[in-house]
């Protein structure tokens, strides 16, 4: 006999983009944190509650097209808060201090829309 399917719950919702999220990833610090990108031209900083639900901690601006993609870089001895990259498709890729809702940098290149990005140690 098989085993019943599990049951899934709804354990939390965001809401506060004003248009559809493309991407969401897991922040290492502070612990249950989310980055979410969006149709609205913003990503968003989510800060976990201990009853589970989430409030906006930033929103990150700047960008003129929808933002397709987010991800956050963990602190280093030039950034000791870290870094969170989205990218945009207007083909750029802009980078923030966590806690400052402008751009500190973007790179320029691409031609179209950047829908992935990846940080990590290499070497």
């Amino acid at each position: 006999m098989a085993e019943p399917a599990p049951v899934y719950k709804l354990r939390s919702m965001l809401q506060g983009h004003s248009m559809d999220v493309k991407h969401v990833s897991v922040v290492q610090e502070p612990s249950g944190a989310l980055l979410t990108a969006s149709r609205d031209k913003t990503a968003r900083m989510w800060y976990q509650h201990e009853d589970n639900s989430h409030s906006v901690r930033k929103i990150y601006k700047g960008h003129t097209k929808y933002v397709s993609c987010s991800v956050y870089q963990e602190p280093s001895e030039e950034f000791p808060s870290g870094l969170i990259y989205t990218g945009c498709q207007d083909g750029k890729i802009r980078a923030f201090l966590p806690d400052i809702e402008d751009p500190l940098f973007q790179m320029d290149g691409h031609a179209e829309n950047v829908t992935s990005l990846f940080v990590g140690k290499f070497g």
